[in-house]
């Protein structure tokens, strides 16, 4: 179904309405209807009743592989996860596995996650008894497999033992939780035979991972023009977010938004930024563009016209910077910045605003001063001695002191 409302903000819903686990529901875009000038910025926000914080199981199976495990070597096997969306919540990570085994206690089993983080499952188990059947190490189990006995049928916490562990399975965490890091990509097991006499076989093994969805955002597109503040200063990167910032040009532009989900198929919702205004004002000109300014400095900005400077952050009406700019239309405001920032000038008038100017104002470090003596002088009571003073790179300059009084000898300090 397709629906179409032109106004200077038009809105296409593509989406399907069959059930949300099939087909998202449409996104809606606000606002649906705007004036917007050529050179402002329009902030869009995109809404739907798709289920977020959805529990979701992705059990992920190695099948039958049959891999013997022999004396004194290590073997492994990789299952790939697909499919979680980002952002999930892991709830638990249980990890099954079958093994015949003459000697348990021979054993170490490892798991690997996709980042690179190891925890040991079982750790020289078992004694002399065989077999592991039907096995669970789950992250939310409380029961050690010490309260167990081959062939360890049911469901237990990890070990967490660091020692003699799989070649390439070294513990890197006693905890599962930094394996959630990254969840979709290669699972691996690692099972290692620490003694001579007894063999076996990894039947099959499998990782289920448990979680809940996280709320389902929307990926933004074209990226050109969009921002992610209301200023306009700070590019769109195509990260999932439920609102943009759009700088509307003298021509219409068409943005989409598309849930970032897997947990239902998306399909685009577009929006239609129209211009009012093909011949918008040029931007004032701003003395210095761009400027700069030492911690603790004064900076006044210059405007060839009244205009409204954003953000109002560490802009000032007065020359001393003790009254806070409060966004009214001014030619001249003073910034005292503590960090480096780009402000916008916008002349207000007629039915649309000018296009901006964009002030970047870098905040310098304060130079590094350096008084030294004149090297090898020796000097008694009353004499006098040079002290350099050197800033920065700059040629050092040079006056003489009288000591104890303080007195210039050769005149005031350069």
């Amino acid at each position: 179904m397709k629906k179409i409302y032109l106004l200077f903000l038009s809105l296409s819903f593509l989406a399907g309405h069959t059930a949300w686990s099939q087909a998202c529901l449409p996104i809606t875009i606000t606002p649906s209807s705007a004036t917007v000038c050529a050179g402002t910025v329009q902030q869009l926000t995109a809404t739907h009743s798709n289920p977020s914080n959805v529990p979701g199981s992705s059990v992920n199976s190695s099948g039958a592989i049959n891999l013997p495990i022999n004396d004194f070597s290590t073997i492994s096997n990789t299952v790939t996860v697909a499919g979680i969306p980002a952002g999930s919540i892991v709830s638990s990570v249980v990890v099954n596995f079958n093994i015949t085994h003459t000697w348990d206690a021979d054993l170490t089993i490892s798991l690997k996650a996709p980042n690179g983080d190891v925890i040991n499952l079982v750790n020289a188990r078992g004694g002399a008894a065989d077999n592991f059947t039907n096995t669970n190490i789950s992250s939310a189990s409380t029961v050690s497999l010490a309260t167990g006995t081959a062939p360890f049928t049911g469901t237990f916490m990890a070990d967490a033992n660091a020692a003699l562990p799989p070649t390439g399975f070294t513990q890197t965490t006693t905890t599962f939780s930094p394996l959630y890091t990254l969840l979709n990509g290669g699972w691996s097991i690692g099972i290692r035979d620490n003694v001579g006499g007894d063999v076996g076989t990894l039947l099959n093994w499998s990782v289920t991972i448990n979680y809940n969805s996280a709320v389902i955002l929307p990926v933004w597109a074209p990226l050109t023009n969009l921002y992610t503040d209301a200023a306009g200063t700070i590019p769109y990167t195509g990260t999932a977010t439920a609102s943009v910032y759009a700088r509307a040009t003298t021509v219409a532009q068409t943005f989409s938004a598309t849930l970032s989900t897997t947990v239902c198929t998306p399909s685009p919702t577009f929006v239609t930024i129209f211009s009012i205004s093909t011949t918008p004002d040029p931007a004032p000109i701003v003395t210095p563009n761009p400027a700069s300014v030492c911690l603790g400095q004064i900076r006044s900005l210059v405007a060839s016209a009244a205009v409204v400077w954003a953000p109002v952050t560490e802009l000032y009406t007065d020359a001393l910077a003790t009254i806070p700019y409060s966004g009214t239309a001014l030619v001249t405001v003073y910034a005292k910045p503590t960090v480096s920032r780009t402000y916008t000038a916008v002349i207000l008038g007629g039915s649309c605003p000018s296009l901006p100017a964009f002030v970047p104002v870098t905040l310098s470090p304060n130079p590094s001063l350096v008084i030294v003596a004149d090297p090898g002088s020796t000097i008694c009571e009353g004499d006098p001695a040079l002290l350099t003073v050197v800033t920065g790179t700059s040629t050092p300059v040079g006056v003489l002191y009288t000591q104890g009084t303080g007195v210039p000898a050769n005149g005031s300090p350069s």
